[in-house]
């Protein structure tokens, strides 16, 4: 629903110009990685397990975590 809600503030923001939507999307956004960070610290020591068949790749949802501020940085761009 956030990525929805997102999305929806990023079209309109490049449609009209509108720098209001803009920092919606932004706010969204923040509220977003601070919770994925609470997530990833939360279940940091289930993290561990390797995926069925593939025994060399650890997945971690702290992997992700960086693309989510890259996300933001694209977002506080120029409109």
């Amino acid at each position: 629903m956030r990525k929805t809600r997102i999305r929806y503030h990023l079209e309109e923001t490049i449609k009209t110009k509108n720098k209001a939507l803009q920092n919606k999307s932004i706010i969204h956004l923040e509220n977003g990685a601070k919770f994925w960070l609470r997530l990833t610290e939360a279940i940091k020591q289930y993290q561990e397990v390797s995926l069925l068949l593939i025994t060399t790749y650890k997945f971690s949802w702290s992997y992700f975590y960086p693309k989510v501020l890259k996300d933001i940085e694209l977002v506080k761009g120029p409109i």
